[in-house]
């Protein structure tokens, strides 16, 4: 026999003599009440902390789609050797504006300009719109196929289409003049 001294949490301890197979059987029931004890507070550990969420992040708002509108057309007529204004168009709000021209035959070269105003009534002697009041905006003077493109960015104002066959024969087609804001 042996004398132990143990204390209960919250108890007195006890001294006196123990049988040595039931000190034994306590110090194993003790074990395991300290494993469950500990795995517990091991398991309890990874719920602490704060209790409240974090906030949602709210969605960036997109940003509205471009809308593309016609703000001219029409159909082209152009003789041989011929220069002009085909139309003076109302640009409204700023945006990016795109002129296009399309005609018949791929053998005839037919070149586009956009000019800002519409007081253009001038070309040089190449054919090119030139002088007071031509300040080209936007230009294609390509010399294959049978369309002409050309893009700017607008502030406001007006703006001349001119063209220019300088082609053998006479040609037709039509153009059109769209704004993406």
């Amino acid at each position: 026999m042996s004398t132990l001294l143990l204390a209960a949490h919250g108890s007195k301890p006890y001294s006196g003599a123990v049988n040595s197979g039931a000190l034994e059987g306590n110090v194993m029931d003790r074990r395991l009440i300290l494993a469950v004890a500990v795995g517990g507070l091991l398991v309890n550990s990874g719920c602490g902390g704060s209790s409240t969420s974090p906030s949602p992040v709210a969605a960036p708002t997109p940003a509205p789609t471009p809308v593309t509108t016609n703000i001219g057309q029409g159909t082209y007529q152009g003789p041989a050797g011929a220069t002009g204004a085909l139309a003076s168009i109302n640009l409204g709000a700023p945006g990016l504006v795109r002129t296009t021209l399309q005609w018949t035959f791929a053998s005839n070269d037919v070149d586009l300009w956009v000019l800002s105003g519409t007081t253009c009534a001038t070309v040089d002697n190449a054919g090119v719109p030139s002088g007071a009041g031509c300040t080209i905006l936007c230009q294609d003077i390509g010399t294959t196929g049978t369309s002409a493109t050309c893009s700017f960015t607008s502030t406001s104002g007006t703006a001349l289409v001119w063209a220019t066959n300088y082609g053998r024969t006479s040609e037709s087609g039509t153009w059109i003049v769209t704004v993406t804001r």
